[in-house]
């Protein structure tokens, strides 16, 4: 391939264009609307945002879509028809696009377009080698029209960053970002499809890559056997002590189960080598311990999913473990072995479960739904399915669980799902997580131990005097002197004094015996109620605090605060402070 002619770079794009045109169109639509919509009103237009999301997806739909068209002779018309149709069912049926579940869908159903068209151009029965190359040469095109992509968009920014520098031309980031627009969403397209081979006839079979194999045999291969050591180590730890897997083992597992098959698919071309009997046996070694291994992953989700429900990651961990006993069965039993189910599987999956009731997005929020609906029964919130306001402080536990659902389903679903416990002149109050939970009569309260925690930091303001008369001696203690370091030590009259913070309280004591403790809560709960803020700066007069210690006295000037509060009240981190000491005599020292 030579990438660098460009006279056959602009015959192969003209070729690719007569070949593919509802894929360049496609391509050329999105980057043109996506370079409008950038840094202009039209980019809150809820319908650009959503024709933006089908353009997007009809990049990687319609080019698997020519390519099975090519592949078996089928009218282009047809294809156009087909792929058109599909994207407008995709945009009607698109529900708020500012919800997590819109993104999740998107993505799933992107990566089934690129999965077809890994097998689109093939009849039903084709060599699983002549299906290897077409594969092994999209990819190496796609890395290489990226990597040029790449440096285009680095080498212009750099220019015109020169310029901008250099010529004092001010150019704003807009075109930046509208440039990287240009090079990826077209001009990466228009290279990739220049060069890729787009149907069986042209795929001709390679010698296998040397260093492909040097990589896969020598580093890939023994990286997952030690990772599946690991895993049957901790699986014989758990049946050891008659233990429930983790639920964070499923993502180890997971890990574990797409390298190793990744590794069969690499080697796949020189599996039956004479000197690759190695291989072999790792091959069906693999599949073999794939299929325990599905099993502790169902039950450790399994566990997350009976204390917590369905999300859409449960979901998908839930089809990965029946996915990959599904083919470690099939590579194991059948004898026609191809590998082109993998990407069929892949796809068949994906796109079941982004649409339908029986889809990711929707049992995930009926799963939810239901969770919530028994929390909100359990405290007599929920009666005759109408919301009853709490009159009552509920269990915290509850409290925290049922702001978490409510969490989930505004980032996820929105709350249109829980729109029909409240009457028709409260449904429009029902805006937010925080609206929601002030609706059912509960404080919101996702995380007890985070979000509920307030953080205040108060200071002196160093541009007002500290007010004294008379000779002091003066002890500067740092914010995390106190916390963090051993007790400090003050000489005064050869009297060793000990200062420290204990809980909230600045403890003084001499020879083990506490001559003094303040309790700084109050304190800070009275700047807190004056200041009305959780950052401010203080006069020092309302910092001070005079206090008789034996014959000393004392005035403690507080030049930094910082504390946390929640529910059961303040909680001091860290505190600094001037101690300024009138003494009889003034032998001193620290």
């Amino acid at each position: 391939m030579k990438f660098l002619d460009m006279r056959l770079f602009f015959e192969n794009a003209l070729k690719s264009f007569q070949r593919l045109p509802f894929t360049i169109i496609d391509s050329a639509l999105f980057t043109l609307l996506a370079t409008i919509m950038v840094d202009t009103g039209l980019g809150q237009k809820e319908i650009l945002q959503k024709t933006l999301m089908a353009l997007g997806l009809g990049i990687p739909l319609f080019f698997s879509l020519e390519l099975l068209a090519e592949g078996r002779k089928w009218a282009r018309f047809k294809i156009f028809i087909l792929g058109f149709l599909a994207l407008l069912l995709y945009y009607f049926t698109l529900g708020d696009i500012y919800r997590g579940s819109s993104a999740i869908r998107l993505a799933v159903l992107i990566i089934s377009a690129i999965l077809f068209i890994s097998f689109s151009p093939f009849p039903r029965r084709t060599p699983s080698d002549i299906s290897w190359q077409f594969n092994y040469d999209l990819i190496a095109v796609l890395s290489i029209a990226c990597f040029s992509s790449l440096v285009i968009f680095a080498g212009i920014s750099a220019a015109f960053a020169g310029i901008d520098y250099l010529l004092e031309m001010k150019i704003r980031w807009v075109f930046y970002v509208r440039l990287l627009i240009i090079t990826f969403g077209f001009l990466c397209v228009l290279i990739f499809l220049a060069y890729a081979p787009t149907n069986a006839g042209e795929v001709k079979i390679r010698k296998y890559p040397r260093r492909l194999e040097v990589f896969t045999k020598y580093i890939l291969i023994p990286l997952t056997v030690f990772y599946m050591l690991i895993l049957y180590a901790y699986i014989g730890k758990i049946i050891i002590e008659a233990n429930w897997p983790k639920g964070g083992v499923s993502g180890f597992i997971l890990g574990f189960s797409i390298t190793g098959i990744i590794s069969t698919l690499l080697i796949w071309p020189v599996r039956k080598s004479p000197e690759n009997r190695t291989v072999r046996i790792y091959m069906k070694a693999l599949y073999w311990l794939i299929l325990p291994l599905s099993a502790v992953m169902f039950l450790a989700v399994w566990r997350r999913i009976s204390d917590y429900g369905i999300t859409e990651s449960r979901y998908f961990v839930v089809v990965a473990a029946g996915w990959f006993a599904l083919m470690g069965i099939y590579f194991l039993f059948s004898k026609s072995k191809s590998i082109q189910a993998i990407p069929v599987s892949l796809c068949v999956i994906g796109l079941l479960s982004s649409i339908g009731p029986w889809g990711a997005m929707s049992i995930s929020e009926k799963s939810q739904i239901g969770r919530l609906e028994a929390i909100l029964k359990k405290n007599n919130l929920l009666l005759d399915g109408r919301i009853q306001p709490a009159g009552r402080i509920i269990q915290e536990k509850d409290e925290v669980e049922i702001s978490r659902i409510l969490r989930y389903l505004d980032d996820v679903h929105g709350l249109k799902g829980i729109e029909r416990w409240f009457s028709s002149n409260v449904q429009a109050k029902l805006k937010d997580t925080k609206s929601a939970a002030l609706l059912l009569g509960i404080e919101y309260n996702p995380n007890p131990y985070s979000s509920n925690l307030k953080h205040f930091f108060f200071s002196a303001d160093s541009r007002l005097p500290v007010k004294l008369t008379g000779d002091y001696l003066f002890i500067g203690m740092g914010a995390n002197e106190l916390r963090a370091g051993p007790p400090r030590q003050v000489l005064i009259n050869n009297r060793t004094y000990l200062f420290c913070l204990s809980g909230n309280e600045l403890v003084i004591s001499r020879e083990g015996k506490a001559v003094k403790k303040i309790n700084l809560a109050p304190l800070v709960e009275n700047l807190l109620e004056k200041y009305k803020s959780e950052l401010a700066q203080i006069p020092p007069e309302d910092l001070l605090i005079e206090e008789k210690i034996e014959d000393l006295d004392m005035k403690i000037y507080l030049n930094e605060i910082e504390a946390y509060k929640d529910k059961k009240g303040i909680m001091l981190n860290s505190l600094g402070m001037a101690v300024f000491i009138s003494v009889p005599e003034q032998k001193r020292g620290e």
